[in-house]
């Protein structure tokens, strides 16, 4: 997961792609609904946050559960996992 400032930066340019696209209430949901089932599965947080699980993994799993579903540009951002 990203912290610091490189996640201000993601966040600075996803928010700058909703005003663009008009989409920012949309992206702002998924990923509230994003965090709220990360939060909600202990066995995702063990994935997600495992140093040992390769990043491909983990987007694959990301994209398995939210992707059907989620604008592009949400996915995008989560790939950044």
């Amino acid at each position: 997961m990203l912290r610091g400032a490189v996640a201000r930066r993601y966040a600075q340019a996803l928010y700058e792609i909703g005003e663009a696209t008009n989409s920012l209430e949309v992206l702002e949901k998924e990923l509230k609904e994003v965090a709220e089932t990360v939060e909600g599965s202990r066995e995702l947080q063990k994935v997600l946050y495992h140093p040992q699980v390769l990043p491909t993994e983990k987007k694959k799993i990301l994209k398995a559960i939210f992707g059907a579903e989620y604008s592009a540009e949400a996915m995008k951002f989560l790939a950044c996992w």
